[in-house]
C-alpha cells in the first residue's frame, strides 16, 4: 500500500512541474482578433487568439470543441427525446438546461470570478453568457460555394465548378453527388434527395439521392429560379416568369414531386409574388412562407392545401433567410449593412426583432438555437442565442466574409467565399 501511495504521489508531482500549460505567448506578428490550432495541456486540442496589438498570439488554452477534426459524430436528433440538447462525443454536455454556457474542462464556470462578462475574439462582449472560447472551424471544402443546407442527416452545398457535395453524419469526409452543373445554387434537403437548381443555358431544378447515383430534373422552368423548399410531400420553388397584372417583373410560387417531374401551381391557379420576387421559402406547419423583396417587403405564407394567404410588412422591405419552425418563424430583414433577426408566430399575427445584427447573410435553427453570420467592418462571425431570447455567444470570429449558415444533429457549417467550415455545436 505505501508502494503505491507513493508512486502515485510522485506521478502526481511529475504532472504538477510538467503538465502545466506555457503561460508565455507567442511572439509571431499576426491578424487581432485571429485564432489558429495549437497542442495546450495533456496534448489536447487547443488555440491561440491574437492579441489586440497583433504583436503575437496568447498561450495555448483547449478549446470548447475537443474533438475537432474528429469524425463527425453520429446523433439521432438535434435534440434529445426531452427537449435537452445533445452530447458531445465525450459526453458533455454542450449547454446546460437552462441555456448557459458549459463548465471549463476543471469544473468551474467559464465566466470571469467576478461573475463577470469576457470579451470575444473579435472584441465584443457576450454579456450574461459568460466568456466562450473560441472554437477551431474544420475546412471540409475549398473552392467557391455557392449555396448551403442542411438536415439532421447532413448538409449539403453547391460550389461555383458545377459540382454538388453531401456529408453525412457519421461520415469522414463529404461525397461529391454530382459534378458537372450549370452554376448550382438554393440548396436544399429532403428525405432522401438533395434538390439545387441550374442557371442558364438549362434554367432547372435538379434532384438527387444523397447516397449518390443518377440525377433527376424535376422542372425546367426556361426562367431564373429563385428559392428552393422542401415540403413533406411535394418540392417547392420560385422562379421569374411572364408579368402578373401590371407587375413587369416578378415571382411566381410552383411546386413538384420530390422525385419525378410533374411541374404544377400551388393552391390550383398559380400564386403570383410581385415586384422583385420571393428570394426565400420555407415549408412548415401545411404553409409555404415566403420573403417578398418590396411592392412593399413582406412575409407571405401560402396554404398547401389552398386558402387564403395571409400577407405581413416587414421594417426594411429585404427579408430573406426564412427558417419556419413549428412554432415559430424567424427571418433576416436588412438594410444593406445594418440588418434585424425578427421571429413571428406561424399565423404572422404578431413579429418582433430578436437581435439587432451587422450586415447579417446567414440563419439557421434547431430545436434549441438561433445561429446567424453576420460581418461587422467586412470581417465574419458565427453567433448563436437561445430561441427564447436572451445573451447572444460568439462562436468562431474569421478574416473572411461568412455567409450561409446551416445545422444538422451535430455541427453547424457556414460559408465563407472560399471555403466550407464546421464546427460542433
Amino acid at each position: 500500500m505505501k508502494t503505491t501511495l507513493s508512486f502515485a504521489l510522485s506521478a502526481l508531482l511529475a504532472c504538477l512541474a510538467n503538465c502545466s500549460p506555457s503561460s508565455s505567448p507567442s511572439a509571431t506578428p499576426c491578424v487581432p482578433g485571429t485564432s489558429i490550432a495549437c497542442a495546450g495541456p495533456g496534448a489536447c486540442a487547443g488555440f491561440q487568439v491574437c492579441l489586440p496589438d497583433g504583436s503575437g498570439f496568447a498561450a495555448c488554452e483547449c478549446a470548447l470543441d475537443s474533438s475537432i477534426g474528429d469524425v463527425h459524430t453520429d446523433s439521432p436528433s438535434s435534440s434529445d427525446a426531452d427537449g435537452s440538447s445533445p452530447s458531445d462525443a465525450d459526453g458533455s454536455s454542450p449547454s446546460d438546461a437552462d441555456g448557459s454556457s458549459p463548465s471549463d474542462a476543471d469544473g468551474s464556470s467559464p465566466s470571469d470570478a467576478d461573475g463577470s462578462s469576457s470579451s470575444d475574439a473579435d472584441g465584443s462582449t457576450d454579456s450574461g453568457c459568460g466568456s466562450t472560447s473560441p472554437h477551431v472551424p474544420t475546412t471540409l471544402a475549398t473552392g467557391s460555394p455557392t449555396s448551403l443546407a442542411a438536415d439532421d442527416t447532413g448538409a449539403v452545398w453547391t460550389d461555383d465548378a458545377g459540382t454538388v457535395a453531401w456529408f453525412g453524419v457519421g461520415a469522414t469526409a463529404p461525397t461529391t453527388v454530382a459534378s458537372g452543373q450549370s452554376s448550382p445554387a438554393n440548396a436544399a434537403v429532403g428525405t432522401t434527395n438533395v434538390y439545387w437548381s441550374t442557371a442558364s443555358p438549362s434554367f432547372a431544378v435538379v434532384a438527387v439521392a444523397k447516397v449518390g447515383g443518377a440525377t433527376s430534373i424535376l422542372a425546367s422552368p426556361a426562367v431564373a429560379i429563385k428559392s428552393i423548399a422542401v415540403g413533406p410531400t411535394r418540392l417547392y420553388f420560385s422562379a421569374s416568369s411572364a408579368p402578373c397584372g401590371s407587375i413587369a417583373y416578378n415571382s411566381w410560387l410552383w411546386s413538384t414531386k420530390l422525385d419525378s417531374a410533374d411541374v404544377g401551381a400551388v393552391a390550383g391557379p398559380v400564386t403570383c409574388f410581385g415586384s422583385l420576387g420571393a428570394a426565400s421559402l420555407s415549408v412548415s406547419g401545411g404553409y409555404v412562407y415566403a420573403g417578398i423583396y418590396f411592392s412593399p417587403g413582406s412575409i407571405r405564407r401560402v396554404p398547401i392545401a389552398g386558402g387564403t394567404t395571409t400577407s405581413v410588412s416587414v421594417p426594411w422591405g429585404l427579408p430573406f433567410n426564412l427558417v419556419a419552425m413549428t412554432t415559430d418563424l424567424y427571418w433576416i430583414d436588412t438594410n444593406v449593412g445594418p440588418s434585424q433577426i425578427l421571429e413571428a408566430d406561424p399565423a404572422l399575427a404578431a413579429s418582433k426583432v430578436m437581435a439587432d445584427t451587422d450586415d447579417a447573410r446567414g440563419l439557421a435553427a434547431d430545436s434549441t438555437y438561433l445561429y446567424w453570420t453576420e460581418n461587422p467592418s467586412g470581417k465574419g462571425v458565427l453567433r448563436r442565442m437561445l430561441r427564447t431570447g436572451g445573451c447572444i455567444e460568439t462562436l468562431v470570429a474569421g478574416t473572411e466574409t461568412f455567409g450561409s449558415v446551416a445545422v444538422d444533429a451535430t455541427h453547424i457549417y457556414w460559408l465563407t467565399p472560399t471555403k466550407v467550415l464546421s464546427i460542433l455545436k
